[in-house]
């Protein structure tokens, strides 16, 4: 059995098929047309972008092992081996599940909670393939050399980073850096898979539009709210001065990235096994993704936390929620807070726990 994506006008649809034990998806290799440039200003007004976005997902050619849709080159990819019943597989001797939506490549819980478990198993969704043009990176253990640079209002390190990034754990973890030396598929870590997805609050999957920020920690699903007070840096902040006098975006491009459901995502899981601690951190998605999950698979999470922004803050992102509403929202599901940790002055996090297992 094996999960996939088959592109079909424009979007795609979850299926599961009888083949080998795989799990697949379409994943973006090209997203840029002949003409594209670094400093290309990518921002337009919602309307304009979405007309943009239908018309090039319009234009698909189905080339047998590829498809391109508009300005992008797609494939499926092998990313993870599943059972007969559509749940990742895991080692012997699991015993709960933990699941992060949204990574980076700092206090990820390959490295911070894994270790804490040891009878767990990680699964991981991080939907940006590459983000190692950035700065040279020298690895030290499992720490990354970071380059540094100061914007207007903080000092912000960018390192090589996301899904590549992930991956090379994997390879670290398992084989010390040697060359030519095979990983098992998707592994970040022994008890742990890193996916090239995103996860959507839309019921069924579909290829979806990714806001990619020259800094790779602020991309999201959703379009970044010029109105707000803080956090500008996100998609107001270029490094090269040449681009910034020509008026030149800090959004780096978009993406056409393949999303799956919060449902779909939480039921790679194996079913016999409870989840753990549910780790959100998609940019401003966190409560609408919540939302979407069905209360049966809620209720098989023990504990979340997730990014908040503090109520009486303008948003990051348009459509972001608050953290009063995020606090409302899980109460009414069987969730108490237990803190909020405020790592800036408009954006902090939010750590739940189920009331009955308090």
């Amino acid at each position: 059995m094996w999960l996939a994506y088959d592109s079909r006008g424009g979007a795609t649809e979850f299926r599961v098929a009888r083949r080998p034990v795989a799990a697949a998806t379409t994943a973006s290799i090209i997203a840029s047309s002949p003409s594209w440039s670094p400093h290309r200003r990518l921002q337009q007004a919602d309307a304009s972008a979405n007309a943009d976005s239908a018309a090039a997902m319009s234009t698909k050619h189905d080339l047998g092992g590829i498809t391109i849709i508009g300005e992008h080159l797609l494939t499926t990819v092998h990313v993870a081996q599943v059972t007969p019943e559509g749940a990742i597989v895991v080692p012997p001797g699991t015993r709960r599940i933990l699941f992060e939506i949204g990574c980076s490549d700092r206090d990820t819980m390959d490295e911070a909670e894994l270790a804490k478990y040891n009878d767990s198993f990680l699964i991981s969704f991080e939907p940006l393939l590459d983000k190692c043009a950035r700065a040279p990176v020298i690895n030290i253990g499992f720490s990354y050399a970071r380059k540094c640079h100061n914007t207007a209002n903080k000092r912000v390190c960018t390192r090589a980073r996301r899904y590549a990034r992930l991956l090379e754990r994997g390879n670290i973890r398992y084989n010390r850096q040697q060359v030519d030396r095979a990983t098992p598929l998707g592994h970040h870590h022994a008890r742990g898979v890193v996916l090239p997805l995103a996860v959507s609050a839309r019921a069924k999957p579909k290829l979806a539009t990714f806001n990619v920020s020259r800094i790779a920690g602020c991309s999201s699903l959703l379009r970044f709210n010029e109105k707000t007070s803080w956090g500008r840096e996100c998609f107001s902040y270029l490094r090269d001065e040449g681009a910034r006098k020509a008026g030149a975006s800090s959004m780096l491009e978009m993406r056409m990235v393949p999303t799956i459901s919060m449902d779909q995502a939480l039921s790679l899981a194996p079913a016999a096994l409870p989840i753990e601690l549910l780790k959100l951190d998609t940019q401003g998605m966190d409560l609408k993704l919540l939302r979407s999950a069905s209360k049966a698979n809620l209720a098989r999470v023990a504990a979340i936390e997730l990014e908040v922004v503090k109520s009486g803050c303008t948003t990051l992102y348009i459509g972001q929620e608050t953290h009063l509403d995020v606090d409302a929202f899980l109460q009414e599901q069987g969730f108490k807070l237990q803190s909020w940790k405020w790592d800036l002055r408009c954006e902090g996090t939010g750590f739940f726990r189920r009331q009955d297992l308090i």
